[in-house]
């Protein structure tokens, strides 16, 4: 169960380091959106001083124009890269919520259950140990054992063995110890 336990807080741990990672790279190409907003806020100066130019009245007003239609840009593209940066910031969550889910929750709704009733399970079986139950434990952890081990381990137990013999393997199977060392 140890391998096992390993192997699954391994594989969630290793979804979580690649949905952090990729979040965190996305949540960096954020960046460009603040350059074309800075960008935009440059060109807009620019079409601010011709704005500017075009009202000396020896240029005549086609700057002015020109300054217009260049301001109007810029907004435009501080307004997209704004847009851009809000976007990509939204994606970056949801690709690390995303990547770090998909793989791990079924693995952990087929995991945990079955782990949690294990657990349940060794409690009750240390509990019956520790408060004493004659025979019937052993009966139920035999039976148990013909059902759940494989046979190569039950061919290990000679034919001839007592039914602690099998109570017993089927206890080092579940990971629980006779609370009188065995005896």
């Amino acid at each position: 169960m140890r391998i096992i336990d390993g192997l699954v807080a391994f594989w969630v741990v290793f979804w979580l380091v690649v949905a952090g990672a990729t979040a965190y790279s996305t949540w960096r190409l954020a960046g460009l959106g603040t350059t074309l907003s800075s960008s935009g806020r440059a060109l807009d100066d620019a079409g601010a001083a011709l704005q500017v130019i075009g009202q000396v009245p020896i240029v005549g007003d086609r700057p002015e124009a020109l300054g217009n239609d260049v301001r109007a840009t810029a907004a435009d593209v501080v307004a997209q890269g704004k847009t851009t940066r809000d976007s990509l910031h939204r994606l970056a969550v949801l690709l690390g919520v995303f990547i770090a889910l998909v793989p791990s929750v079924p693995v952990l709704a087929f995991y945990l259950p079955a782990r949690w009733n294990r657990r349940r399970e060794k409690q009750a079986v240390r509990r019956r140990l520790r408060d004493g139950d004659g025979g019937g434990l052993d009966h139920v952890l035999a039976a148990r054992a013909l059902a759940q081990l494989p046979v190569d381990t039950l061919l290990r137990i000679r034919p001839d063995s007592s039914r602690k013999a099998l109570a017993d393997a089927e206890l080092a199977r579940l990971g629980v110890r006779r609370p009188d060392g065995g005896r």
